[in-house]
């Protein structure tokens, strides 16, 4: 579920799905997953486990931002251990590690509050969108499962905000035109695609080698990118707040009633046999890393939660669990 509206957000996160974060992130959930030495948890610190889970989502929706949540829940090194992780991870402000060894403390902090952000708006305009489309015509709600039309779910001001930076404007354009060209009958299409090559050619020989894609950009390879592409998505965070504030109550319901009526749907459109108890956490394990993650070493136990995304957890010395780490899953 989380895909659509990752795609539909941002051209950001619109396109940066293709290829360099996905490989990254497959590879960090192989780092956690691959291990035949599963251990066994308490019934304690499943209950620990979950309640640090549920915190985690409650104050998300209180805050709809994960920034003071990570002074808060996430081990006290965080940025540190974010810093020296692969950031090339970072879905979808991914760096280099040269950009990573650059960026202040801050920075990193800011970098990855905007990509948990993003993932967390888009889910909310995901939500509004389909609440709207569930009032129209059956005929309309069935066109509308088949795509989302990009200038329907993004705000018109995040439009104006995208369309003022001529790479993400470019790519913007041209997801318009393949939106139309879907849309329209054979004949207009052909003429559309026509115009799009012509288009494309003429851009790419104007641009000197400038990025023609978002993986051309992503992972950032230099710092003043960085900064320039993580402030226009804080920007855009902004402004999605503000929309979000304008709708009315019954399009924005919390993330954890919207998810647990859709199980319930969904099981009653299975024509499920037995009662249907819906889980807004889906899973707690106990996993070994088989391999360095966070500037955890090989062998280390975490405690890890699957709902919407993945919450990797560990034992401070003091006894408390605090989160590694919140990640997007891929499966």
């Amino acid at each position: 579920m989380l895909m659509r509206p990752l795609i539909a957000l941002m051209l950001i996160a619109l396109l940066t799905l293709s290829t360099t974060g996905r490989a990254a992130i497959e590879q960090e959930e192989e780092t956690l997953a691959r291990t035949s030495e599963q251990e066994q948890l308490t019934p304690g610190e499943k209950r620990e486990a979950l309640a640090l889970a549920e915190e985690f989502f409650k104050r998300l929706e209180q805050e709809q931002d994960v920034t003071p949540l990570v002074r808060e829940l996430y081990v006290s090194d965080f940025a540190a251990r974010m810093q020296q992780d692969d950031m090339g991870s970072l879905f979808p402000l991914a760096v280099t590690p040269e950009v990573a060894a650059e960026a202040t403390p801050d920075e990193i902090l800011r970098l990855y509050a905007a990509s948990i952000n993003v993932m967390y708006l888009a889910l909310r305009l995901y939500i509004a969108d389909c609440l709207k489309q569930s009032q129209k015509p059956r005929a309309e709600q069935a066109l509308a499962k088949e795509e989302i039309a990009i200038e329907e779910i993004i705000p018109p001001t995040v439009i104006k905000l995208i369309q003022s930076d001529p790479l993400l404007a470019r790519l913007l354009a041209k997801e318009l035109q393949k939106e139309a060209a879907r849309n329209a009958p054979a004949q207009e299409t052909d003429e559309t695609n026509q115009a799009t090559a012509s288009t494309d050619d003429a851009e790419e020989e104007a641009q000197n080698g400038e990025p023609q894609a978002i993986e051309d950009l992503v992972p950032f390879k230099t710092t003043e990118r960085m900064r320039h592409y993580l402030s226009m998505m804080e920007q855009g965070l902004g402004l999605i707040r503000e929309h979000l504030k304008t709708l009315p109550p019954e399009f924005t319901p919390s993330v954890k009633d919207f998810y647990l009526k859709q199980q319930l749907k969904e099981a009653a459109g299975k024509g499920a046999e037995k009662q249907v108890i819906p889980r807004f956490v889906t899973g707690i394990e106990a996993r070994i890393l088989d391999s360095e993650y966070m500037g955890y070493a090989k062998g280390t136990r975490l405690i890890c939660a699957q709902a919407l995304v993945h919450i990797d957890m560990t034992r401070m010395p003091d006894g408390t669990l605090k989160i590694v780490k919140v990640h997007l899953p891929m499966d």
